[in-house]
């Protein structure tokens, strides 16, 4: 990438002008910046009311062509308590880790609830990780 530059929250949205979704990469690539710093700024944007919404394709920036931004900051809000909620089941599962891993020697998953908690699981991940989570709730 090259020398890196300090890039600034109105830097990122007025790369929105030109498009309204692009991955961190990109945006790193086109600004000439650490994606870190990409994912920084998008941060603050959103914690200043922005409606830049993380998707699988992406970071989207809604405006009056696309969602609404009450819609936007609903759907921003969901992913948080959601993220929120995550952080209290893990926080659950590491309480209860030894027991379970006992419950599980007497009746195990079979291959299909094995199968059918991956997928969401992979995708509650791969969630946390677009959106920066850790950081948002402190953690």
């Amino acid at each position: 990438m090259g020398s890196h530059k300090k890039i600034h929250d109105q830097d990122i949205l007025d790369l929105f002008l030109k498009n309204k979704i692009f991955t961190i990469a990109q945006l790193a690539n086109i600004a000439k910046c650490h994606p870190a710093t990409v994912r920084s700024r998008i941060r603050s944007l959103r914690r200043n009311g922005e409606p830049i919404i993380p998707t699988k394709d992406g970071v989207v920036l809604v405006d009056e062509d696309g969602l609404s931004k009450e819609m936007a900051k609903a759907i921003i809000k969901t992913s948080r308590w959601l993220a929120k909620s995550i952080v209290g089941i893990t926080i659950i599962a590491n309480v209860t880790k030894k027991p379970l891993k006992e419950a599980i020697k007497l009746l195990p998953f079979t291959r299909e609830e094995r199968h059918a908690l991956r997928g969401p699981l992979l995708l509650i991940s791969n969630q946390i990780n677009i959106a920066d989570v850790e950081e948002d709730l402190n953690l």
